[in-house]
């Protein structure tokens, strides 16, 4: 019920990272071969992985969350585990990206009691911010990180009781407005109109596609 994230190698067969509702995250190599497989303390059923670099040494690492309320980094091509941090409520998919301007990437992750999170390269929680009313995990819209016209980091996120945040790098809230029901799916970032300024787009649950501007203005 969710998607693998792939890691592309040159001169070597990509990688291919997915967990199940059994709690089993596997890696494979580009021909199906396992190549490393770790058990998970809960079954992940909404949650895809993200491969990225946390510390900048060229190697690469897989975040996965379960429904434990765990958060996991792996070392990409061994499956060592590097940390785990336990949150509140049930994490679904995470975002990664350089949220204080420091060159290195932190994780964002919502949960279904309606808190969003930030963490550190290194797993420490920097931030929680709550920003509504409890979901179940299919219905928890997953978070953005995206860098603002003045290339300042910014989280997008949405809550299951119709509304849209746009948090700063520290968490506080910068704008919140109502979307027309809830959001379940993850919210959408690019510059749609090569303006220079981010275009938010999100779809709700009743099937309403709504694009703000990075000010919150609603396009359409």
């Amino acid at each position: 019920m969710t998607y693998p994230a792939v890691l592309n190698r040159a001169g070597q067969t990509s990688l291919i990272y997915a967990a199940d509702n059994s709690g089993l995250f596997t890696c494979l190599d580009g021909t199906g071969k396992e190549v490393w497989h770790a058990q998970l303390k809960g079954p992940s059923s909404w949650s895809a992985s993200v491969v990225c670099d946390l510390d900048g040494d060229g190697n690469f690492e897989v975040i996965q969350t379960d429904e434990a309320g765990t958060v996991w980094a792996f070392t990409a091509v061994t499956g060592k585990v590097l940390w785990q941090t336990k949150l509140k409520g049930i994490p679904v998919s995470p975002a990664v990206g350089d949220l204080d301007g420091d060159g290195k990437p932190e994780i964002v992750v919502a949960t279904g009691n309606g808190v969003v999170t930030a963490l550190s390269g290194s797993g420490q929680i920097l931030w929680e911010r709550n920003i509504g009313v409890s979901s179940q995990s299919w219905a928890t819209s997953a978070p953005v990180i995206f860098a603002g016209s003045d290339g300042r980091g910014r989280v997008g996120a949405a809550s299951s009781d119709g509304q849209f945040f746009c948090l700063d790098r520290k968490g506080d809230i910068m704008r919140q407005r109502p979307t027309r029901e809830a959001v379940a799916s993850t919210i959408s970032v690019g510059d749609l109109d090569l303006d220079g300024r981010v275009d938010i787009c999100l779809i709700t649950q009743v099937g309403v596609i709504q694009r703000f501007d990075e000010s919150g203005r609603v396009i359409w």
